[in-house]
């Protein structure tokens, strides 16, 4: 009887958050003058697109409050006014086009204001500041960097939060808080890939990149936040040899470019959708090793075992990035 009305909860979950995002989606997408902007094609944008309404990744946060109203227990005050904070800063970012020096000295002020008081009480040391600030931002920027096709921003989001959930036995996320997040985001999934209409933009992009420190910051050792991190390898290894590629080269490493893989093999086969599938494949398929080496290694080895798997992927996306020569690019 008990599970029966779980199950029943969690569907109520499922419509209530559906209907908000999908209704706020369409009323506002229809009424965008003051509340969206319109993107312009770019060398970002790894292939030609109409104008898309952008910033629209404002509109995940209000299934989560909803949720929140109902269940008080899914995230604390500090949580929310850090993740909502990000999302400002991200569609302000939409809306005023802010210099990504700028954008870094505000993410490392919301991180100071919303946590200063631990750390001022001592119930969280300095080492334990540097280290989340340096996470917190890593993921407001990885999300926002692999942001350049459609969808592939919010997939490996959706992704990567599922792989934790399952992962973790839903003892880090709740299940309500689970739903309140993925719904929206495959809410807009369906506008951005198959209407092709909208962008989450800064405002999405920065809003599940502070989701997902949130989560991980729930774990209790640092061992299992590298293990979080490898579900992201096949993208964050792409992003990092580009990086370095870029810094070898000469190029400005702050500037936006196209000059990541995926973005490149974009422009090669003129589809998004491939693109975007085919890497969620990949890090699906990595992922899965990943959880296999934690339940059948000695952590130690485990860690190993991973790394090793990480290196023959450098290995494969160095051959990619040989064969397009980023230098000409």
């Amino acid at each position: 009887m008990l599970e029966n009305n779980f199950i029943l909860v969690l569907l109520f979950y499922c419509v209530l958050t559906f209907v908000i995002s999908y209704f706020s989606l369409s009323i506002t997408t229809k009424h965008h003058g003051y509340i969206y902007t319109l993107s312009r094609p770019n060398h970002k944008s790894s292939s030609y697109h109409k104008p898309l309404l952008r910033g629209v990744g404002i509109i995940y946060i209000l299934p989560l409050i909803t949720v929140m109203f109902l269940n008080k227990n899914l995230f604390t005050l500090q949580e929310f006014s850090l993740l909502a904070s990000s999302m400002i800063l991200g569609y302000v970012d939409d809306k005023r086009e802010l210099s990504q020096k700028l954008k870094l000295v505000c993410l490392i002020i919301i991180f100071l204001i919303f946590n200063s008081a631990d750390i001022f009480l001592g119930i969280k040391d300095v080492s334990w500041m540097i280290i989340n600030i340096v996470l917190f931002i890593f993921f407001v920027l990885f999300f926002n960097q692999i942001d350049g096709i459609n969808g592939l921003s919010a997939l490996t989001f959706i992704t990567f939060i599922s792989l934790i959930f399952f992962f973790t036995n839903y003892t880090i996320m709740a299940a309500p808080l689970f739903i309140s997040i993925t719904v929206p985001v495959l809410v807009y999934l369906n506008f951005n890939m198959r209407l092709k209409t909208v962008l989450q933009g800064d405002a999405g992009s920065y809003f599940i990149g502070a989701f997902s420190y949130l989560i991980i910051s729930r774990y209790e050792s640092y061992t299992e936040i590298v293990y979080s991190i490898f579900f992201l390898a096949p993208l964050l290894l792409d992003v990092s040899l580009t990086s370095i590629s870029r810094v070898w080269y000469g190029k400005k490493l702050l500037e936006g470019h196209r000059d990541n893989i995926y973005q490149q093999l974009t422009v090669k086969y003129k589809r998004h959708s491939y693109v975007t599938f085919s890497i969620v494949t990949l890090q699906l398929v990595f992922s899965i090793f990943v959880i296999l080496s934690n339940k059948y290694f000695i952590i130690h080895n485990s860690i190993l075992f991973n790394i090793l798997l990480s290196l023959i992927l450098v290995f494969f996306w160095y051959k990619l990035h040989s064969k397009f020569n980023i230098k000409n690019i």
